[in-house]
Protein backbone atom coordinates (compact mmCIF):
# COMPACT_ATOMS: atom_id res chain seq x y z
CA UNK A 1 0.00 0.00 0.00
CA UNK A 2 1.12 3.85 -0.31
CA UNK A 3 1.10 6.16 1.41
CA UNK A 4 1.43 9.75 1.45
CA UNK A 5 3.03 13.21 3.28
CA UNK A 6 2.87 16.95 3.10
CA UNK A 7 6.75 18.70 1.93
CA UNK A 8 6.10 22.31 1.04
CA UNK A 9 3.71 22.68 -1.87
CA UNK A 10 4.15 19.14 -3.14
CA UNK A 11 2.43 15.76 -2.23
CA UNK A 12 5.52 12.95 -1.65
CA UNK A 13 3.97 9.13 -1.75
CA UNK A 14 5.79 6.46 -0.76
CA UNK A 15 6.33 4.29 -3.41
CA UNK A 16 8.27 1.55 -1.67
CA UNK A 17 8.35 0.34 1.75
CA UNK A 18 10.51 3.26 3.59
CA UNK A 19 10.31 6.35 4.11
CA UNK A 20 13.45 7.48 1.73
CA UNK A 21 13.61 10.36 -0.03
CA UNK A 22 15.31 8.66 -2.83
CA UNK A 23 12.03 6.32 -2.95
CA UNK A 24 9.73 9.31 -2.95
CA UNK A 25 7.91 10.80 -5.71
CA UNK A 26 6.40 14.54 -5.13
CA UNK A 27 3.43 15.80 -7.34
CA UNK A 28 4.10 19.24 -7.15
CA UNK A 29 1.44 22.03 -7.18
CA UNK A 30 0.75 24.04 -10.31
CA UNK A 31 3.95 26.50 -11.32
CA UNK A 32 6.48 24.32 -9.04
CA UNK A 33 9.10 22.22 -10.68
CA UNK A 34 11.72 20.44 -9.29
CA UNK A 35 12.57 16.95 -7.13
CA UNK A 36 10.94 18.68 -3.99
CA UNK A 37 9.10 21.33 -5.79
CA UNK A 38 12.03 23.68 -4.81
CA UNK A 39 11.92 25.85 -8.08
CA UNK A 40 9.45 28.37 -9.38
CA UNK A 41 8.88 27.33 -12.89
CA UNK A 42 6.00 29.02 -14.09
CA UNK A 43 4.96 32.31 -11.73
CA UNK A 44 1.54 33.02 -13.21
CA UNK A 45 0.29 29.28 -12.05
CA UNK A 46 1.72 30.01 -8.81
CA UNK A 47 0.06 33.24 -8.21
CA UNK A 48 -3.11 32.68 -11.08
CA UNK A 49 -5.02 35.40 -10.18
CA UNK A 50 -2.37 38.24 -9.82
CA UNK A 51 -3.12 39.87 -12.96
CA UNK A 52 -6.37 42.07 -13.24
CA UNK A 53 -9.06 43.16 -15.46
CA UNK A 54 -8.25 40.28 -18.47
CA UNK A 55 -4.43 41.17 -18.11
CA UNK A 56 -2.14 38.70 -19.56
CA UNK A 57 0.21 36.86 -17.25
CA UNK A 58 4.07 36.66 -18.50
CA UNK A 59 6.19 34.43 -16.25
CA UNK A 60 10.02 35.53 -16.50
CA UNK A 61 10.89 33.03 -13.29
CA UNK A 62 14.25 31.45 -12.90
CA UNK A 63 14.89 28.11 -11.80
CA UNK A 64 16.87 29.63 -8.90
CA UNK A 65 15.46 32.44 -8.14
CA UNK A 66 11.77 33.72 -6.79
CA UNK A 67 8.90 33.43 -8.71
CA UNK A 68 8.54 36.06 -11.26
CA UNK A 69 5.83 37.70 -13.80
CA UNK A 70 4.77 40.57 -15.36
CA UNK A 71 1.18 41.46 -16.70
CA UNK A 72 0.34 42.84 -19.84
CA UNK A 73 -2.76 45.28 -19.74
CA UNK A 74 -6.05 45.11 -21.56
CA UNK A 75 -6.51 48.81 -23.21
CA UNK A 76 -7.98 51.06 -20.68
CA UNK A 77 -5.82 49.41 -17.63
CA UNK A 78 -2.64 50.12 -15.72
CA UNK A 79 -0.61 48.99 -13.08
CA UNK A 80 2.01 46.38 -11.97
CA UNK A 81 -1.41 44.24 -11.56
CA UNK A 82 -3.64 46.50 -14.11
CA UNK A 83 -5.62 47.03 -11.38
CA UNK A 84 -6.19 50.64 -12.03
CA UNK A 85 -8.43 51.78 -15.13
CA UNK A 86 -6.72 54.86 -17.01
CA UNK A 87 -9.43 57.89 -17.07
CA UNK A 88 -9.27 58.51 -20.46
CA UNK A 89 -10.67 62.32 -20.25
CA UNK A 90 -7.77 63.00 -18.21
CA UNK A 91 -6.14 64.98 -20.45
CA UNK A 92 -9.42 67.17 -21.55
CA UNK A 93 -9.37 66.39 -25.00
CA UNK A 94 -12.69 67.64 -25.95
CA UNK A 95 -12.57 71.25 -27.75
CA UNK A 96 -14.67 74.30 -27.64
CA UNK A 97 -16.30 73.72 -24.12
CA UNK A 98 -17.20 69.63 -25.32
CA UNK A 99 -18.08 67.34 -21.91
CA UNK A 100 -15.70 63.83 -22.07
CA UNK A 101 -17.35 60.44 -21.14
CA UNK A 102 -15.11 58.14 -20.21
CA UNK A 103 -15.13 54.45 -20.72
CA UNK A 104 -12.92 51.75 -20.74
CA UNK A 105 -9.96 52.21 -23.40
CA UNK A 106 -11.93 55.38 -24.89
CA UNK A 107 -13.37 58.56 -24.22
CA UNK A 108 -16.54 60.08 -25.99
CA UNK A 109 -17.23 63.65 -26.35
CA UNK A 110 -20.69 65.18 -26.05
CA UNK A 111 -20.25 68.67 -28.51
CA UNK A 112 -21.91 71.76 -27.73
CA UNK A 113 -24.63 73.04 -30.32
CA UNK A 114 -22.37 73.79 -33.59
CA UNK A 115 -19.55 72.08 -33.13
CA UNK A 116 -19.08 68.45 -34.03
CA UNK A 117 -16.11 65.72 -34.56
CA UNK A 118 -14.45 63.25 -32.05
CA UNK A 119 -13.49 66.09 -30.06
CA UNK A 120 -15.48 68.87 -31.17
CA UNK A 121 -13.01 69.79 -33.12
CA UNK A 122 -15.74 70.82 -36.37
CA UNK A 123 -16.79 74.29 -35.68
CA UNK A 124 -20.58 74.12 -37.99
CA UNK A 125 -20.43 76.87 -40.56
CA UNK A 126 -23.86 78.35 -39.62
CA UNK A 127 -24.28 79.48 -42.74
CA UNK A 128 -25.18 76.20 -44.23
CA UNK A 129 -28.10 75.65 -42.52
CA UNK A 130 -31.20 74.89 -44.19
CA UNK A 131 -33.29 77.57 -42.02
CA UNK A 132 -30.45 80.23 -42.62
CA UNK A 133 -31.47 83.02 -44.68
CA UNK A 134 -30.48 86.78 -45.41
CA UNK A 135 -31.92 89.63 -47.26
CA UNK A 136 -31.18 90.12 -50.82
CA UNK A 137 -27.26 91.57 -51.42
CA UNK A 138 -26.43 90.54 -48.13
CA UNK A 139 -24.07 87.52 -47.37
CA UNK A 140 -24.05 85.30 -44.70
CA UNK A 141 -21.15 85.47 -42.15
CA UNK A 142 -20.37 82.73 -39.27
CA UNK A 143 -19.67 83.36 -36.07
CA UNK A 144 -17.27 81.79 -33.81
CA UNK A 145 -19.97 81.05 -30.80
CA UNK A 146 -22.15 77.75 -31.61
CA UNK A 147 -24.39 78.34 -34.29
CA UNK A 148 -24.77 82.17 -34.58
CA UNK A 149 -24.78 84.04 -37.77
CA UNK A 150 -24.88 87.53 -39.52
CA UNK A 151 -25.85 89.28 -42.21
CA UNK A 152 -23.71 91.65 -44.25
CA UNK A 153 -23.47 93.95 -47.36
CA UNK A 154 -21.75 92.87 -49.92
CA UNK A 155 -18.55 94.92 -51.35
CA UNK A 156 -19.08 97.46 -53.86
CA UNK A 157 -18.09 95.63 -57.50
CA UNK A 158 -15.15 98.13 -57.34
CA UNK A 159 -13.97 97.13 -53.86
CA UNK A 160 -12.87 92.95 -54.10
CA UNK A 161 -9.64 92.31 -52.06
CA UNK A 162 -10.71 88.68 -51.36
CA UNK A 163 -8.99 85.96 -53.00
CA UNK A 164 -9.73 82.52 -54.29
CA UNK A 165 -13.18 82.55 -54.01
CA UNK A 166 -13.22 84.83 -51.32
CA UNK A 167 -16.67 87.08 -50.56
CA UNK A 168 -16.30 90.45 -49.43
CA UNK A 169 -18.39 92.02 -47.44
CA UNK A 170 -19.08 95.55 -45.30
CA UNK A 171 -18.37 95.88 -41.66
CA UNK A 172 -19.23 99.52 -41.72
CA UNK A 173 -18.37 102.12 -44.31
CA UNK A 174 -14.72 102.17 -43.62
CA UNK A 175 -13.74 98.62 -43.44
CA UNK A 176 -14.58 95.09 -45.27
CA UNK A 177 -14.05 91.43 -44.24
CA UNK A 178 -13.14 88.62 -46.36
CA UNK A 179 -15.42 85.46 -46.06
CA UNK A 180 -13.09 82.69 -47.36
CA UNK A 181 -14.01 79.76 -49.02
CA UNK A 182 -13.76 76.24 -47.41
CA UNK A 183 -9.65 75.89 -47.15
CA UNK A 184 -8.56 79.45 -47.26
CA UNK A 185 -7.88 81.81 -44.61
CA UNK A 186 -6.01 85.20 -44.00
CA UNK A 187 -7.04 88.56 -44.32
CA UNK A 188 -7.11 88.23 -48.31
CA UNK A 189 -7.72 84.64 -48.44
CA UNK A 190 -4.65 83.47 -49.78
CA UNK A 191 -3.57 80.90 -47.14
CA UNK A 192 -4.18 77.96 -47.78
CA UNK A 193 -5.28 76.21 -44.55
CA UNK A 194 -3.08 73.18 -43.87
CA UNK A 195 -5.87 69.95 -43.15
CA UNK A 196 -2.58 68.00 -42.34
CA UNK A 197 -2.51 69.34 -39.14
CA UNK A 198 -5.32 67.10 -37.76
CA UNK A 199 -5.31 64.05 -40.22
CA UNK A 200 -6.47 60.52 -39.74
CA UNK A 201 -3.64 59.12 -41.63
CA UNK A 202 -2.61 55.85 -40.08
CA UNK A 203 0.31 52.90 -40.09
CA UNK A 204 3.34 55.61 -41.14
CA UNK A 205 1.31 57.11 -43.89
CA UNK A 206 1.93 60.34 -44.95
CA UNK A 207 -0.62 63.38 -45.51
CA UNK A 208 -0.22 64.85 -48.28
CA UNK A 209 -2.24 68.69 -47.81
CA UNK A 210 -4.91 69.56 -50.40
CA UNK A 211 -7.31 72.26 -50.71
CA UNK A 212 -9.86 72.05 -48.33
CA UNK A 213 -9.19 68.23 -47.43
CA UNK A 214 -6.39 66.17 -47.88
CA UNK A 215 -4.85 62.66 -49.10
Amino acid sequence: MDFQDQIGDCVCLQINDYWFISSSQCLCAPGWIGEFCQYGGNACLIYPDSCMNGATCITSSQPTAPPQYRCICSPGYTGPHCETEINQCFSNPCLHNGTCLDSVGFYKCSCPPGFLGQKCEVDVDACTLPNTTCPRNTHCLDLPDGLKYTCRLLCPQNIQLCANGGRCVLNNASSSTCVCAPGWAGRNCRLNINDCVQHWCQNGATCVDEIDGYR
